[in-house]
């Protein structure tokens, strides 16, 4: 690089610390959350490889998704519907082949269970089959499939009391867990799984536990803590693990339905002590008291990241669930979405909650797929129903008209979209009967997402030193060479055609309008990065 081209490019730098270090005196921390009909670009119908119903577990930050499509029985060529239950080939649909769905990890090869009508005679051959991962869309009432927002599946498949598994579905990287019921795991491997198998067809032992993909060699495999069930009301069920390795769940008897819901802190270490837990507040708590004192029905299912963790899920008063958010270091409940509503998942940022609520002013009554936002750690919240958000519209999104209604959601990221099951309208052309995919989008396929410039599928922190990376690299390509999968035009934020010094100003109000207080980096770290990037190139210029 040139010396005027240098000084130039240390003449940005120098700004931009200025900017930040203008930015850790008087900045704001929370997004603007709230989702309406404009907010959506489309809704877009995500269709099987084979064109056959499908369902999926949820969405990641980045938008791909993971699931399943209906397969063939060995002995039913034509695929009755009434046949069977289970929706066998694992699939993926990644945005950036605009969402053409793929059988990956080996595909299906149907194992028949005695429980299905099966022999019994075949094994599980692990990396070669899934079996009967099923739905997965509620939680906490069927956890086989959970998508995290790092891009990460968990779930259960395979026969033979249930396999647990970990997929990685941008790469493709299928781990098999062993005897487990995967509910929900972090980005770093870990995986929580609710009881291990008992009784029945998931015979084979009751016990709750942590899996790390990274530990393999364990005895048993993976295996990193476990609890042992007391067959008193303090059981353990993990549902949901952050990348702080705090979990969230409940505790209560194996044989009954009363539950209390509960928090798991980490050690010094980063593992677990025994059986200790925290109990959190239920409706039927003493107002500002951390702990549950009487045993009901009460479940937290989903937690969100960052040093203020949110969790979603449920609590029972007088026999009618309420969806609810705790604040997960207090304990407290700090969000009602009133009777008869269910919870039942939080995006990572903690700003969306994803439910139903029972509509009584239907004929007849009906399950409405509903989120819940706050862009103010709940102090407010906003309710979207996204059946009258969008079919009610003067201008619904373009696909719209696709659609008789949408039935249930399964999953929401930090950007607001939104994936879940609906109803096709059947007087469309060439639509099938039944369910589909829908998902609502906030973005145009291929479109960039301006201020990702690590290209993670957020705008955060880490996307600091990778920005002013492309503020000082000469073009994309020296760029690339730092970052090899990082996105140089996401740092152009201003869009005038190559990242420069007019960006900052934008991406400065991207980090702190668009980020949740868990997203967004503490004052001091964003003048300490930017402080460290202008003396790593002063240390060049002098080399």
């Amino acid at each position: 690089m040139s010396a005027p081209l240098r000084k130039l490019q240390l003449r940005k730098l120098q700004f931009l610390a200025c900017v930040l270090v203008a930015v850790s005196v008087a900045w704001t921390d929370q997004a603007m959350a709230i989702l309406s009909v404009d907010s959506f670009v489309a809704v877009r119908m995500i269709d099987g490889p084979n064109g056959l119903l499908s369902q999926t577990g949820g969405i990641t930050n980045k938008g791909d998704l993971f699931g399943m499509e209906r397969s063939t029985w060995p002995d039913d060529p034509n695929d009755d519907p009434d046949a069977h239950e289970h929706f066998e080939a694992p699939v993926r649909w990644l945005r950036s082949t605009g969402y053409q769905g793929e059988v990956v990890s080996g595909g299906n090869v149907h194992l028949q269970h005695p429980c299905c009508g099966g022999d019994g005679e075949n094994v599980a051959v692990m990396g070669e089959s899934f079996w009967g991962i099923h739905a997965g869309v509620i939680r906490e009432a069927n956890p086989h499939v959970t998508v995290g927002h790092s891009g990460f599946a968990q779930g259960v498949g395979s026969v033979d009391n249930w396999y647990g598994y970990h997929y990685d579905i941008e790469n493709d990287v299928l781990t098999w867990l062993g005897s487990a019921m995967a509910s929900g795991g972090n980005s770093q491997g870990l995986v929580v799984s609710t009881y291990s198998n008992c009784c029945g067809a998931h015979g084979g032992g009751y016990y709750s536990k942590v899996l790390d993909i990274n530990a393999q060699g364990l005895d048993p495999e993976f295996e990193v803590h476990k609890w042992f069930p007391r067959f008193f009301p303090d059981d353990v069920f993990p549902w949901d693990i952050n990348d702080n390795n705090v979990i969230v769940g409940n505790a209560g008897s194996l044989f009954g339905t009363a539950r209390k819901p509960i928090k798991i802190l980490p050690n010094e270490d980063g593992g677990w002590n025994g059986f200790d837990y925290v109990e959190m507040d239920t409706l039927l708590s003493g107002a500002g008291s951390e702990g549950g004192r009487l045993a009901a029905t009460h479940n937290a299912v989903s937690i969100s990241e960052g040093d203020r963790p949110f969790a979603t899920g449920v609590s029972t008063l007088d026999d009618l669930t309420h969806a609810v958010v705790w604040d997960v270091n207090t304990g407290t409940i700090v969000a009602d979405f009133g009777l008869r509503t269910t919870a039942h998942g939080i995006s990572a940022n903690g700003q969306y909650v994803i439910g139903s609520k029972i509509n009584f002013f239907a004929f007849p009554p009906r399950t409405d797929p509903i989120v819940w936002m706050s862009d103010d750690d709940w102090q407010t919240w906003s309710e979207l129903d996204i059946n009258a958000e969008i079919f009610d519209a003067e201008e619904p999104p373009p696909g719209a008209d696709v659609w008789e209604s949408f039935e249930l959601i399964n999953g929401i990221n930090d950007d607001g979209m939104i994936v879940g099951l609906g109803v096709p309208n059947p007087f469309m052309e060439g639509q099938n009967a039944g369910t589909a995919i829908f998902l609502l989008d906030t973005q145009e396929l291929g479109s960039v997402l301006l201020g990702d410039v690590n290209n993670d599928g957020a705008i955060d922190n880490l996307d600091i030193t990778p920005f002013i990376t492309a503020l000082a690299s000469a073009d994309e390509a020296a760029f690339l060479v730092d970052f090899p999968q990082g996105s140089y035009s996401a740092a152009d934020v201003d869009t005038s055609g190559s990242p420069d010094n007019l960006d900052i100003t934008p991406f400065i109000s991207l980090l702190t309008g668009q980020g949740s207080a868990s997203a967004v980096p503490e004052p001091a770290s964003l003048a300490l990065l930017a402080a460290g990037a202008l003396m790593a190139l002063r240390r060049g210029r002098r080399a």
